[in-house]
């Protein structure tokens, strides 16, 4: 079936996940893809950005993270960044 609403495809990734909100907008897409390509190499074609998203989601819901800034900030910080960058790489490859 075609899409009639006018929107680009993937512009806003929307679903929800136990009453959160797991909306991923465009700049957060361009946010999260800048840093796994500078911390890991990592890059991730617009194409990709399902995803990408199932991954983050998948992390995000074993470490109790309901909000993707959130969860970006929280890998920017202390011992927990060392070992999430880790798993996170892990379920994205």
């Amino acid at each position: 079936m075609a899409d009639t609403s006018g929107q680009a495809p993937a512009e806003t990734e929307t679903r929800s996940h136990a009453g959160c909100s797991l909306d991923m907008d465009d700049r957060q897409f361009s946010d999260w893809t800048r840093l796994l390509e500078s911390r890991t190499g990592l890059f991730i074609a617009p194409e990709r950005r399902s995803f990408l998203v199932s991954g983050i989601r998948t992390r995000m819901r074993k470490t109790g993270y309901e909000d993707y800034r959130e969860y970006y900030d929280h890998l920017s910080i202390g011992y927990f960044q060392i070992r999430e960058w880790s798993l996170l790489v892990d379920q994205l490859t």
